[in-house]
Order: structure tokens, then C-alpha cells, then sequence
């Protein structure tokens, strides 16, 4: 099957501009009425989430139209088109698969799903009304679509003392091969109905396929009971993995009301946090809850905590675990950084982190009696988290006046780029069809747009619709992209979005290049004790481990317009990069004033490769018998 190739943005809708189609590649991989490969006369109903691995295979649920009839199906696209991995009307002894969770997906190109089962005809639950199957990784399990090819790994029928399964949570793939899934168990004695929480993964596959070996369970809750709405013992648990390239076990579980972080690495449980504990680097603040999203996130998977002292409660994001100290990254009740109207931070939306720790997350701020919502990124211990939005900011790719008003959970992959969603104010007389968007913030925090609600885009040859609802569901460490969007119900598409990094080189690459140690990489540090932090000398071009190497503006009293004229001359980078040089003048050091009807360049000479000396001078030297200037740096 042939892709489809075009170039985003070209066809804004109203409130947005033309010019964001720069170098964002879009490739089709399953579009809503195509044909499937190897179910001759069936096609893709609507589509839902899907999941791409590092090659850039991916795996999803949709609906499949077989004879006018519409069926719930597992579907692959290997780079050959659509495929059906198995769909409703399956056999499993003798019951027949009704629906299915979502896949996920592995390197290897292994698909991993549960199955729930119909009741038969006279309403009775099979013995197995759930079970987990996965398919082969080699090319020729891949593509055989017998559904006798397809194990059924784990049954609900499988019981662990006298407890049987009775729903399976989240699924994941670990490293090395094995399937780790999260079951609720329970067993009737009498009137009282008993649950236990468990998991288990599988001991391997035989010869990369799908022959299962063992069962074995790496953490058993205690048994509990539901009286009156109320349970105790182990009431809840996600899993995830953690540690680098996901070699442990990560599970946050909620007992008797307390919230534990467990790390199991070769069967040996450890705890990283739980209720009662000292926030880290906050005494006299106790952990009073901790929530995260579980997923492969590195070796330093963050959560969100709740931590109180006994007068006042508060918000953090932590993160770490066996392999380094538990840190907070961002603390509620603190400045907010390069805030200049005394913003607080009062919370935090659940962080995402990509598997080289780098990470993104939103926070609220509050500024007086009002709050506002903000994005930030963090790429590595000893670079402080960057903001790349804000509410009330201008929205790049749109129209002037429209501004930010929300943002969903950031995504961010090892490029260190973050896509993030965010809801639109539009300002008078914009239309407000375009309500959301999702943009792309670079390595340098220049932040595109990508698209939105509104935007036409070709569902197919020649049916150009506007796109109505659109969702971010997965990205890739090669930076691949993936968002399913919708144009009502007879049009769906999964759209595969790559967005070469920008060439800017940035402050913490040039860090990087400079200091060995993390601790050295921050802004703020001054690792050769010169009086200048690194943001000076990275600005100013001078070398931030000789104390003898200095560059400060200078400033002047030049003859301009028949009169003496003051001026500043000062060492910029001459191409672009992650920071903008702003030469302000004043009368009163209170009201600065910059722009060109304020100042203009003089000079302009290369001082070094990459290097060159700007001189600025004041146009309005005549309104008052002193005038002041300075240069800012900002990003």
C-alpha cells in the first residue's frame, strides 16, 4: 500500500497561519475505510490509540467492517499496510472474544492485548470470560492471521489459592522479553467475597516466540475484603517499569490508606517512598500521598506527591529510585523562576519522562487571588527546568491575540523535544472554530505549531475535511510522533508526525560541552569562580573555566545627529540560538523603553567564528539630559 506524504499546516483554519508547515513530515499509517491486507473484502472502521515502537512499527484497536458488519479488532501496520491481528468472533474454547483492550507493542514487534469473552446464549459467563494473549516476533507469526497462532498467555481461570483472576490491569514489556501485567484476584467464602491484588509476569519465550514457560507473581498484596464500600490491605496498584532501559520493576500501591513506592530488582523488593516519610530535602514535610502514572520512564520515574507539616500543605514532583537518591525537582510555594510579577507555584499536573530522564510537566501558578497554567522541561541534574508556555502568552503559529488558555500532559522524547496540547483564548473577531492545538517546543525552546481542531487536512485522496477532535497517543525515541484525529464518524486517520530538531544549538548543549560534572551545568554556577554565572558567559562568549576570560557591555558617549548620544556596545552570538539580546534606555532607571523608535544599530563587526561586536545607540537623546541603558538576555 502506497503512503501518503504531505506537509502540515498549509490549510490553517481560521485564527491560524499558513507558515507552520516547516519541514513537519506527516505519513499516514492507517486511514479509516481502507482495505485490510489479509481479511479480503473487510475495511478500517473508526480508529482509536495506537502505539509505535522504535522502528516505527505500530499496533492498534479499531473497528473492522466484515460484511457490513462492524467488529472490534486488534490491527497492525508493519510498513505494509493495515492488518488484522485478530478481531471479534474469535474462538477460545469455545467462547467467543467480544472485545479488547489496547495493545501495546514491543521492539521486537511482539503485541501483547486482553481479550474479554461473550456470554453464551443462554447469558452465562464462561469459566474464562478474560484472558491476555500476545503474538510471535518473527515475520512469519507476524503475518499469519490463523487465530490458532495466537496464545492465550494467562486465563482468568488461573488461580493462586483458591483466588482467581477476575480483571487484568496495565500490560508492559520488559527488556528482556518477559510480559509483566497486573491482575485483581478474589474468591467467595459464604456471603463475603475476598480480593487480593498480585503481579506477575511470564518467565520468557521459547525461541523469540510465543510458547509460554512460567507464571510467577513478583508482588502478592495481602487479602482483603469490601465491607459497606470499605477495604483494607492492599486497596490499589499501578505497575511501570524503571531503572535504565526498564531493568526494574516499579509499583505504587495504596494500603490501608498508605501510599508505598516499591522497586523490585532480581526479586528483591525495596521501598523508594511512602506515607510518613520526610519529603526529600524538606524536613518536617511527611508525605501524606503519592500518585504517577506508571510507565517505562527511566531510571528516575517521577511522581507527584502531597507532603504536610502540620500547618500547611503542599505539592512536589520527585523523582528517582534504586539507582540514585530520590530528588525534588519543583516544590509549590516557591517562586516561580524568572518570574517578574511574584508567582508562586501551587501545583503540578502529572510529569512524563523519557527513558534518558529528561522530563515535562505543567504547573499552576498563582499570582495574587488569580492562577494561570504554565508547561516546563527538565533535561538533566544540574540544568534547572525550563518554561516553554504560559497562559496569557501568545500562541506561535496563530493569529495576534490568540493566547494560550490551558495545556493537557506534556509528552517529551530523548531529543528533548515536548509536544503539548493547549486550549486558545481568541481575541475579538477571531473566529473560534480553532480552539485547540498541539505545539512542539525544541532542544532550544522555540515552540511550533504542529496542528488543530479546524485545520483541513485530506482523509484520503481528494477528501479534504476539517478536523474535528484530535488526540496525541504515543511518541517514539526516534522522534516520531503519533496522534489519531477524527473528522465526524466516517473519517478517521493515525497520523505519524516527524519533526527534524531544530539546528539551534542551545544552553545545554554548549553546558555539556563545558562541564564533565551535572553539577556544574547550571545556569546559576560559576564553576570558575570568576563573579559570572553560566548564562552570563554562555550570552557574553567568554570561556566559563578561565577566570581571566571576560567580556562586559561597554558603555559609550558617541557623536550622532550633531549632539553627543549615549550608546553600548557588547559581544552577541551572530546566528540565531535560544536567546534574544534587548537594549533598553531610560530617563528614570523606572520605565525602560526599547524597540526601533527607541535605538538603533551603529556597529555591527565579527569578533570571533560565530562571534561579533553590536553597537547600539540612543535615538532619543533629546528627551532628557540623562539617559541610562543596559542590554538583557533573555529566552
Amino acid at each position: 500500500m502506497s503512503k501518503l506524504f504531505f506537509f502540515v499546516g498549509i490549510l490553517g483554519a481560521h485564527g491560524t497561519l499558513s507558515s507552520n508547515a516547516q519541514e513537519f513530515r506527516t505519513e499516514i499509517l492507517a486511514l479509516q475505510g481502507n482495505a485490510i491486507q489479509n481479511e479480503q473484502g473487510s475495511v478500517l472502521g473508526s480508529l482509536r490509540k495506537a502505539q509505535i515502537n522504535l522502528y516505527g512499527d505500530i499496533c492498534f484497536r479499531a473497528d473492522v467492517i466484515e460484511n457490513e458488519i462492524k467488529k472490534d479488532a486488534i490491527v497492525r501496520n508493519f510498513g505494509n499496510g493495515e492488518e488484522v491481528v485478530t478481531m471479534e468472533g474469535g474462538v477460545f474454547n469455545g467462547a467467543e472474544y467480544e472485545s479488547f483492550q489496547d495493545p501495546i507493542i514491543d521492539s521486537l514487534g511482539r503485541i501483547a492485548f486482553s481479550i474479554a469473552l461473550k456470554k453464551d446464549t443462554r447469558g452465562v459467563t464462561p469459566n474464562n470470560s478474560q484472558l491476555i494473549a500476545v503474538t510471535g516476533s518473527s515475520p512469519d507469526e507476524i503475518w499469519i492471521v490463523d487465530r490458532s497462532n495466537r496464545l492465550a498467555l494467562v486465563t482468568d481461570s488461573f488461580e493462586v489459592d483458591g483466588s482467581r483472576h477476575l480483571r487484568f490491569g496495565d500490560l508492559f514489556f520488559t527488556d528482556s522479553g518477559n510480559l509483566l501485567y497486573h491482575s485483581l484476584l478474589g474468591r467467595r467464602d459464604g456471603e463475603t467475597q475476598y480480593y487480593r491484588n498480585m503481579v506477575f509476569q511470564t518467565d520468557g519465550f521459547v525461541d523469540s516466540a510465543v510458547t509460554f514457560r512460567r507464571n510467577e507473581y513478583l508482588i502478592r498484596g495481602e487479602e482483603f475484603r469490601q465491607v459497606d464500600g470499605n477495604v483494607s490491605a492492599l486497596q490499589d496498584l499501578q505497575i511501570g517499569l524503571s531503572g535504565d532501559h526498564g531493568g526494574k520493576i516499579r509499583a505504587l500501591t495504596l494500603e490501608s490508606g498508605a501510599y508505598r513506592l516499591l522497586e523490585l530488582d532480581q526479586q528483591i523488593t525495596t521501598d523508594i517512598l511512602r506515607t510518613g516519610q520526610d519529603l526529600p530535602g524538606f524536613e518536617g514535610f511527611q508525605i501524606t500521598k503519592i500518585r504517577g502514572r506508571m510507565s517505562n520512564q527511566g531510571a528516575k520515574p517521577p511522581h507527584v506527591v502531597t507532603a504536610f507539616n502540620g500547618t500547611t500543605t503542599v505539592e512536589a514532583i520527585v523523582r528517582g529510585g534504586l539507582d540514585s537518591p530520590i530528588e525534588t525537582v519543583a516544590f509549590s510555594q516557591q517562586a516561580v523562576p524568572g518570574s517578574s510579577d511574584g508567582a508562586k507555584f501551587s501545583g503540578f499536573g502529572m510529569p512524563f519522562s523519557a527513558e534518558n530522564n529528561s522530563m515535562a510537566y505543567t504547573a499552576t501558578e498563582s499570582v495574587g487571588e488569580s492562577f494561570r497554567q504554565s508547561v516546563w522541561r527538565k533535561l538533566v541534574n544540574g540544568v534547572e527546568p525550563r518554561c516553554l508556555a504560559k497562559s496569557g502568552e501568545q500562541a506561535p503559529g496563530m493569529a495576534e491575540g490568540v493566547t494560550y488558555r490551558s495545556f493537557g500532559r506534556p509528552m517529551i522524547n530523548q531529543l528533548g523535544q515536548v509536544v503539548f496540547a493547549a486550549r486558545l483564548n481568541h481575541g475579538f473577531g477571531i473566529n473560534t472554530q480553532n480552539d485547540f492545538s498541539y505545539f512542539v517546543a525544541e532542544q532550544n525552546l522555540t515552540v511550533r505549531r504542529i496542528f488543530g481542531e479546524g485545520d483541513l487536512f485530506f482523509f484520503g485522496w481528494l477528501n479534504l475535511l476539517r478536523i474535528e477532535e484530535l488526540e496525541l497517543t504515543d511518541l517514539n525515541s526516534a522522534g516520531d510522533i503519533l496522534f489519531t484525529l477524527r473528522a465526524g464518524s466516517n473519517a478517521s486517520a493515525i497520523v505519524k508526525v516527524a519533526i527534524p530538531p531544530t539546528k539551534f544549538p542551545h544552553f545545554e548543549q554548549w553546558a555539556e560541552e563545558n562541564f564533565p560534572t551535572l553539577a556544574q551545568r547550571s545556569r546559576s554556577a560559576d564553576p570558575d569562580q570568576d563573579g559570572l554565572d553560566n548564562f552570563w558567559e554562555y550570552a557574553y562568549g567568554t570561556d566559563p573555566n578561565d577566570a581571566k576570560s571576560i567580556s562586559t557591555p561597554s558603555m559609550l558617549s558617541i557623536e550622532a545627529d550633531s549632539m553627543r548620544t549615549l550608546a553600548i556596545e557588547f559581544d552577541k552570538f551572530s546566528e540565531e540560538r535560544d536567546i534574544n539580546y534587548v537594549v533598553e534606555f531610560s530617563s528614570d532607571l523606572l520605565n525602560w523603553e526599547s524597540g526601533s523608535d527607541v535605538s538603533t544599530e551603529y556597529r555591527r563587526e565579527e569578533s570571533a567564528p560565530g562571534r561579533m561586536v553590536v553597537g547600539v545607540r540612543d535615538l532619543n537623546a533629546s528627551k532628557s539630559s540623562r539617559r541610562f541603558v543596559r542590554v538583557r538576555v533573555e529566552d
